[in-house]
Formats: C-alpha cells, sequence, structure tokens
C-alpha cells in the first residue's frame, strides 16, 4: 500500500512541473542584418548584406510576415586611413541579399581600414582593422594508405603573419566512364536489329571523359597562437577513398589560406560550434554572435557577421591517376535475350530498340564469346555526364583528353 502511495506522489509531483511554453516574441527584432565576407587586399573581393528575421507571424496584425530584404539605396564604402576611398559597386541580380564587389588591387598592407554601410539613415560599421597577413603554405603533402589517400598542409608563416588561419578548398577532376563503347545501334538500317561497330575518327567516345568540382562544405579553422613558433607541421584535411572516381585520372585541389585576426578567428569558431550543435542545449545564441559590424544609430541593434581585413594565398597540387584502385564493373555487363520477332506476342525477351529505350546500350563483345554477341549495360556506364560531370574542360589542364 505504501508503495502505491509513493508511485501516486510521483506521479502527481512529476505532472506538477508540466506547463505551457510559449516563446516571447516582443523582443526579437523585426530585420536584422547579416554581413557576409572579408576585406581582401590585393585584389577583387566582394561582401554582400543580407537581412534575417523571426519565424511566425506578425504579433500586430496576424498576418504573414513579407521577407525582409535590404535596400537597393544602400551603399557600401571601405575607408583606408591614410585617406583613400574604395566605394563597393552594387552587384545586379539578388533579392534577399544584395553584394559589393571592391577592388583592392594596389591597397596598401601596411594600413588600417573600415567598412561603412549606409540605408535609409542608418550606418553601420566596424572600428579601424589592421591587416591580418596569411601565410604562403609551403606544401600540399600526400600519403595513402590501401583505402584512402591523405593530403595533408604544412606552412610556416614568419614574424609578419597571422596566427590565426581560416582556410578552405576547391577541386577539379577528370574521370572517365566505366566502359568506351566498341557498338552501337544504328538506326538508319534497322531499327530493331542492327549492331553496328564504331568507326572512330576521334581516339574516345565524346561522353568518356568528364570534368567535375566540387568544395569543401566549410572553412577550416587553426591557430598558431600557443606554438612557440608559427608553424604547421602537417594538418590532413581532406580524405580521398582510392576507389573515387576523384582520382582515377586527373585530380587537382586549389587551397584557399587566409590571415584573420584574433577576435575574426573566435567569431568563426563560436560559428562552426553553433552549426555543428545545432539544436543543442549548449549551442551558442545569436547575442553570442556578434560580430564587429555595429549600429552607429543604435549599438544594441543585433548586427550578425564579421569583416576581417586580410590577404590571401593559394596553393595548388595536381595528383594523377597513380594511387587510384578503381576497377571496372564488368558485373554490370550483360547478355540481353533479344526478340527479334516484335509481331510474336509469345516471343521472349525484348527488341534491341526496347532494350535501347529502357537506357540501356550495346558496349562490347565479350574475350570468351566466338560469335557476335555484345555485351549491354546501362547507359551511366557508357556516358559520363550521368555520373555528375560535364565536358567543360579547364583551359590550363594538363591532360589532352577532349
Amino acid at each position: 500500500m505504501k508503495k502505491i502511495l509513493l508511485y501516486i506522489l510521483f506521479a502527481l509531483v512529476a505532472v506538477s512541473c508540466v506547463y505551457p511554453f510559449d516563446v516571447e516574441t516582443d523582443q526579437v527584432p523585426q530585420k536584422a542584418f547579416v554581413f557576409d565576407g572579408d576585406i581582401v587586399l590585393g585584389g577583387w573581393c566582394t561582401i554582400s548584406v543580407s537581412c534575417m528575421t523571426p519565424f511566425g507571424k506578425s504579433s500586430d496584425s496576424g498576418e504573414e510576415k513579407e521577407p525582409v530584404a535590404p535596400s537597393r539605396a544602400g551603399k557600401m564604402t571601405v575607408y583606408c586611413n591614410n585617406g583613400e576611398v574604395y566605394p563597393g559597386f552594387q552587384l545586379t541580380g539578388g533579392v534577399e541579399k544584395i553584394s559589393y564587389q571592391f577592388d583592392f588591387a594596389e591597397a596598401p598592407l601596411d594600413k588600417q581600414y573600415r567598412l561603412v554601410y549606409e540605408e535609409e539613415g542608418s550606418v553601420y560599421s566596424t572600428s579601424w582593422m589592421d591587416v591580418s597577413i596569411a601565410p604562403t603554405p609551403d606544401e600540399i603533402t600526400v600519403e595513402y594508405d590501401a583505402d584512402n589517400v591523405y593530403l595533408g598542409l604544412k606552412l610556416k608563416g614568419d614574424d609578419s603573419a597571422s596566427r590565426y588561419y581560416r582556410w578552405n578548398y576547391e577541386e577539379t577532376y577528370e574521370y572517365h566512364a566505366d566502359f568506351m563503347p566498341d557498338y552501337y545501334l544504328d538506326f538508319s538500317v534497322d531499327l530493331n536489329r542492327k549492331l553496328a561497330y564504331i568507326e572512330r575518327t576521334a581516339p574516345v567516345d565524346p561522353n568518356y571523359y568528364c570534368w567535375g568540382k566540387s568544395a569543401s562544405r566549410e572553412s577550416t579553422l587553426i591557430s598558431t597562437e600557443n606554438l612557440s613558433e608559427n608553424t604547421i607541421a602537417k594538418q590532413v584535411f581532406r580524405t580521398i577513398s582510392r576507389t573515387s572516381k576523384r582520382i582515377m585520372e586527373m585530380y587537382r585541389i586549389d587551397v584557399r589560406m587566409k590571415g584573420i585576426s584574433r577576435d575574426g578567428y573566435y567569431f568563426h569558431k563560436t560559428l562552426l560550434a553553433n552549426s555543428n550543435t545545432s539544436g543543442s542545449l549548449f549551442a551558442p545564441t545569436p547575442s553570442e554572435m556578434r560580430g564587429n559590424v555595429v549600429s552607429e544609430q543604435n549599438p544594441s541593434e543585433l548586427v550578425l557577421g564579421y569583416v576581417d581585413v586580410i590577404t590571401e594565398s593559394v596553393i595548388t597540387k595536381y595528383i594523377d591517376g597513380r594511387y587510384s584502385r578503381w576497377r571496372s564493373p564488368d558485373y554490370q555487363l550483360f547478355l540481353p535475350e533479344f526478340n527479334f520477332r516484335p509481331d510474336d506476342p509469345e516471343a521472349e525477351g525484348f527488341t534491341p530498340m526496347q532494350w535501347y529505350d529502357m537506357s540501356y546500350r550495346p558496349v562490347l563483345i565479350p574475350k570468351e564469346s566466338e560469335g557476335d554477341s555484345v555485351y549491354w549495360a546501362e547507359k551511366r556506364c557508357v556516358d559520363c555526364t550521368l555520373e555528375g560531370g560535364n565536358k567543360n574542360k579547364p583551359s590550363d589542364w594538363p591532360t589532352t583528353h577532349e
């Protein structure tokens, strides 16, 4: 009996702790500016401004809020403490995000800079900032084991370089289709059964070689703040399976290294933690992610984003097919059962044209065959464009394939 009473008491206490929870939206701003990009000296760069709005309905009318966007009448400018002014050229296109392009090709590295954005009487700006110099990476290392290829980064920055780094990469790679077909259906002779041998005027099938591109999903952050030297011995940042088509023929990776400020480093570190712990009780709140752009009229206004003054260096690495363990998927080849009597309803199999319409293609004569039987495969096995690539070969690509 005592146990039953204890269970009832526990249940009453548990229920008494449950109460409705409503999000208070009165203090949520109807519009918060978000700045994205850096002042990159040494060339052209782009900085964009967009707006963040709260979810839900308007508390005043109960109607769904219209999308909020920055004004096309806005103006973005970068000032240098030597008196130089760098106006931003507003790019066309874009509604919810407006981008401005700057030319910093001749901007001096030993000065300070600040960003100013003006819109409808409001002014948003950064404080004066020193330039964070990016070191030039010494080498992209390549190591491998039975399964993977590992790319690492080595660099040594001098005393003038930043000790806080952010980098990302872009990949370009050449690969080929699984099979180069030796046969095709010659529709001009017979729609049902004519398999014609390919007399190539070019060395390969036009859709045998393709090129693809990809990029890192997020930037990598690293700091040498607590090290005696401004050096990274080897930081592995990319792992590629040896069976991947990326390293089948030729692979290129371009690593863009940026030196950033100490405050910028910790801002991006917090932002990265927020994206990786989204929905967690320990995720940083927007107020913890405030950047360095501040409203001059209302310094407490929520403004997001961090605009740094930086330089950028690039290092490129090519890798040929020596590490590839790709193997031709011969298991995808088959000898179809043809029906050469399409008017006979009891005949088994499909006509060559029907196989063709089902996205299969003739490929080659099997080595063990003594007749004229031809292996077929799915169309994607002979057309590299169906694997996500294209025929846009970079103009500086080192191979002769087309």
